[in-house]
């Protein structure tokens, strides 16, 4: 009966196919696709046209600041990824830190943000109908492309591509009412009627 010794074996272990080590501890390098996010988003005052009420929050949730040159927010019409705000006016976001974007109007109409980056949405990010839903997203300017998205309304009649080319005709959330926010909360977005365009961080 032949035994196998201890360095034996290990001289067979050190025999097998090693190409496919898994790394758990593997970490992307910081770049916008993985480090910024859509946090808050409030398309409707309470009252009145919606026109320079409107505000978009940003999240880095990177240790690392983030430059945002060569990144722009993007909204739809007709289905289309077609209007465009290039951020890199606002330089940088601090690690794990937040940039408010849109204006300049500021007061209890839209619970009074501080823009970082003051600039209305010109066309401004239009509300959805029965038969259209629409998107915000981020994207690097190169790319046709999200890398964060929101689209809301009944559903996505028209195919907006979401992140990564994917469609679905479910959106990530209804039309909410005026003067309500939308918020990443938990992975998934909530209608909430107390905006916090001062809070940095996911919820």
């Amino acid at each position: 009966m032949h035994r196998l010794t201890i360095p034996a074996l290990l001289l067979l272990l050190a025999g097998c196919d090693t190409d496919e080590v898994e790394d758990r501890d593997f970490k992307p390098a910081p770049s916008p696709a993985t480090c910024l996010v859509i946090e808050e988003v409030l398309v409707k005052p309470t009252t009145g046209p919606a026109s320079g009420w409107q505000w978009v929050n940003v999240y880095n949730r990177c240790a690392s600041a983030m430059p945002l040159g060569g990144v722009a927010l993007r909204w739809t019409k007709a289905g289309e990824w077609t209007s465009s705000l290039g951020l890199a006016p606002a330089k940088a976001i601090p690690g794990y830190g937040c940039i408010t974007i849109g204006g300049s109007k500021s007061s209890p109409n839209n619970a009074s943000p501080t823009f970082t980056m003051a600039s209305a949405f010109a066309p401004q990010i239009p509300a959805p109908t029965s038969a259209a839903a629409v998107g915000v997203g981020l994207f690097v300017t190169s790319s046709a492309l999200p890398f964060a998205a929101v689209i809301f309304g009944d559903e996505n009649l028209e195919g907006i591509e979401g992140v990564g080319g994917v469609v679905a005709l479910e959106t990530d959330i209804a039309e909410v009412a005026p003067g309500h926010s939308m918020r990443l909360y938990a992975g998934r977005w909530i209608d909430t009627q107390f905006p916090e365009p001062q809070h940095c961080g996911l919820y």
